[in-house]
């Protein structure tokens, strides 16, 4: 639709706003409710040349104990023009224009606000997954005597903060070096793993900050100067790249989260039995656990590879390229939930060492010992409690980013 290039007909009686089209998934109405408190903070921004009115508006549809319906489909990453006219007929109910103006209706579905509320909360969810995958690393680095040295401060001066901040985090207090020389990698990478995908998140979250805080308009009036400047702000594409980034380093780390799954069935860097059973023959203890932890994972590697530079070519050649940005947060979203299931398989596993529950915070009770039982409980207990898990003792950092 090339209501970004051409004048079209004004306000709601616009073919668009009059005849939108409602496809695919529906949101939630947690999305809902951001998507409109997003466009109601763009709003405020100025530039639109909108009414006033229609912010508080939106405001007020936040209360409602019906959020308007909204579906994801027939996004691009140039607007989510179908949700907004959508958004904007249930806003006006039966009246005949409610809260808008004549010229208002192209102006109002300026904007990608649906995406943005998708990749705000797709963010947060794996703000704290994050956290909790370094607590458990932390734990497990201490619970499988890693080398000291690999966490040592001074070795990270010259990296980037995410990854000297995460080195600190897991570094062991007063303990003393392994006598190994030097660990599986997927020890001895935590910080730079975990830090990289720290680093792509912070990227991610100041695309999308930009995006919610931002008169990106178009056309985007200057009331001062009495000018409308036609502009391209609508394309998102530096969310869409930075969500492409953040998706491979997820599906670099949960590679080395799967192995370090695997340590924990190995004797050799436990000490305890095969799979961390009860030591009887043929017992498969949590040995389903790495299996379904190596599922979540191809998951997460067949997002990633998903994600490209693609774009398309429509109306009528105006729009020579839209970037797939809603699709690319989606995706994002689908891979935080599997890397979720990667660390409640992972904390499941991990609690089967003994001397664990002093040094986790947060776990769910235990269903039974190391005998072979059905996990199915457990992990779903452990997976609804993963923003809970904290590292006792530990100098863990739990403000200043939220």
């Amino acid at each position: 639709m090339d209501y970004k290039h051409r004048a079209r007909s004004p306000g709601l009686s616009g073919q668009y706003t009059r005849s939108p089209l409602q496809f695919g998934p529906a949101a939630d109405p947690e999305r809902i409710r951001a998507m409109l408190l997003i466009r109601a903070n763009q709003l405020a921004r100025g530039g639109s040349g909108v009414s006033p009115a229609l912010a508080d508006a939106l405001l007020a549809a936040t209360t409602r104990e019906d959020p308007p319906t909204i579906a994801f489909g027939g996004a691009l990453g140039t607007g989510d023009l179908g949700a907004l006219a959508a958004l904007a007929l249930q806003i006006t109910g039966d009246e005949e224009t409610g809260p808008f103006a004549p010229s208002d209706g192209l102006p109002f579905m300026s904007s990608s606000a649906l995406t943005l509320a998708d990749a705000a909360l797709t963010l947060a969810d794996l703000d704290r997954a994050l956290d909790t995958a370094v607590a458990l690393g932390a734990a497990a680095a201490r619970a499988l005597g890693t080398t000291a040295e690999h966490f040592a401060a001074e070795a990270f001066e010259d990296r980037h903060s995410a990854i000297r901040d995460t080195a600190a985090r897991l570094a062991p207090s007063g303990a003393d070096a392994s006598p190994r020389v030097q660990d599986p990698f997927s020890m001895r990478l935590l910080p730079q793993s975990l830090g990289s995908v720290r680093s792509s998140w912070e990227h991610c979250r100041d695309a999308t900050l930009a995006e919610v805080n931002g008169a990106h308009e178009n056309p985007r009036v200057f009331a001062d100067e009495q000018q409308i400047a036609h502009t391209g702000n609508f394309y998102t594409v530096d969310l869409e790249l930075a969500c492409g980034t953040l998706l491979r380093a997820l599906a670099q780390d949960a590679s080395l989260l799967l192995a370090r799954l695997g340590l924990l069935m190995n004797p050799r860097y436990t000490g305890q039995a095969e799979f961390l059973g009860d030591g009887t023959p043929d017992a498969t203890g949590a040995m389903m656990l790495e299996y379904l932890a190596a599922a979540a994972l191809a998951d997460i590697r067949d997002l990633a590879a998903a994600h490209g530079g693609h774009g398309v070519h429509l109306s009528l050649g105006a729009e020579e390229h839209a970037p797939f940005t809603p699709q690319a947060v989606r995706r994002l979203g689908q891979a935080t939930g599997s890397y979720r299931t990667m660390l409640a398989c992972f904390a499941v596993a991990l609690r089967r060492l003994p001397g664990l529950d002093d040094l986790l915070g947060g776990l769910p009770e235990r269903h039974g010992g190391l005998e072979d039982r059905d996990l199915s409980r457990e992990l779903s207990d452990t997976a609804s409690a993963l923003d809970r898990i904290r590292l006792g003792g530990s100098r863990e950092r739990t403000e200043g980013r939220r």
